[in-house]
């Protein structure tokens, strides 16, 4: 009785399969954040980063470098077509809202949409409640962020103090620690 081989070339379709999968899946893990991991300030900071004049997405002022002078800057990179963005946009959101009176920081969602058509309409669905800016003045570039939902803190003297590459921690503990102590700096 002789053994039956399997034909050949049979298996090869199932190893591309796999060998996708794991790549798909090691992008994922590189590219999504840590959201329950605590939040920590970078001791090592670098150069001072001049937040650039900022035009809204929707109706309202430009942000001018002098509205965040001398204050904690959390900076937020995100878009409309990007779901994991839009899956941190509610706890975002709610963050946002809650600092928009709070002295000593400012909270500035940056847009990397195209152009502004999509984002009043999306925030009307999702609940914004703050403002939003675009990227026109390539903020992002300068800061090097490389994939979004990004969270880049600044302190008090604009150099970089925390950075969250993928959804970051907006519960107590998270950014918000991390804000808090800066501005106690």
């Amino acid at each position: 009785m002789a053994a039956t081989q399997p034909a050949q070339g049979s298996l090869k379709p199932f190893f591309v399969v796999v060998g996708l999968a794991v790549a798909l899946l090691v992008v994922y893990v590189l590219r999504s954040g840590k959201p329950g991991a605590p939040a920590e300030a970078s001791a090592d900071r670098g150069p001072v980063v001049t937040v650039p004049i900022l035009e809204p997405a929707s109706a309202g002022p430009p942000l001018l470098p002098a509205a965040v002078q001398g204050k904690v800057v959390v900076l937020h990179f995100w878009a409309t077509w990007c779901p994991p963005c839009r899956a941190e946009f509610p706890e975002f959101a709610q963050y946002a809202r809650d600092s928009s009176n709070r002295g000593g920081y400012r909270v500035v969602a940056i847009s990397l949409d195209q152009t502004p058509d999509p984002v009043g309409p999306f925030l009307d669905e999702a609940g914004g409640g703050f403002p939003v800016y675009m990227d026109s003045a390539g903020l992002a570039g300068e800061l090097e962020v490389t994939a979004i939902p990004t969270t880049v803190v600044l302190d008090k003297k604009g150099r970089v103090a925390y950075r969250a590459q993928g959804a970051a921690n907006w519960k107590p503990g998270g950014v918000p620690a991390v804000v808090e102590n800066l501005v106690r700096e």
